[in-house]
């Protein structure tokens, strides 16, 4: 019997799971577009935990190890392993790039990534930060401004680098 199958439809929290990660993103993401539209700036910072959530919840639904009906039903949620978290989080960062101009440097950064399949732990230790087990220890920056250099790579970054940079 599928995995799927021998839950509980009605006892399911997945989906519930799901709208509260889409609510509280677009939650930020309204007031973010709404300060930058609406007062006078010279830095923000915004900060998106979606992707985030989205992995630690549903990245796990997309490995080919899972019961064929939870994939079925599952496979188009918003995961880390699915183009639907990044298409989602790249419509957000278009819109916030739209109060830019070229005379604004921006900064686009995650702290860590995920282990996808066979990577990913079988164990969460029981703890509050129990579930970063699950993440790699490399993450993404990406930056672009007018006192930047083009087209330079960045090796060996860390956290530690964010805030003197900026």
């Amino acid at each position: 019997m599928p995995e799927y199958d021998k839950v509980d439809q009605a006892k399911d929290k997945r989906l519930h799971s799901l709208a509260k990660i889409i609510a509280e993103t677009m939650s930020v993401h309204g007031a973010a577009t709404e300060l930058l539209a609406t007062q006078p700036w010279d830095f923000a910072a915004v900060y998106y935990s979606g992707i985030d959530h989205f992995g630690h919840a549903f990245m796990r639904y997309q490995s080919a190890s899972i019961a064929v009906g939870v994939r079925r039903r599952l496979r188009d949620l918003p995961t880390k392993s699915s183009p639907t978290a990044y298409r989602y989080h790249d419509a957000m960062l278009g819109a916030l790039l739209g109060f830019a101009d070229e005379n604004t440097t921006v900064i686009l950064m995650s702290d860590h990534g995920f282990h996808p399949d066979h990577l990913r732990p079988g164990y969460i230790p029981a703890e509050p930060a129990g579930p970063a087990v699950e993440h790699r220890h490399f993450g993404i920056v990406c930056m672009k401004g007018p006192s930047l250099r083009v087209n330079e790579q960045l090796f060996g970054a860390s956290l530690l680098d964010i805030c003197p940079t900026i």
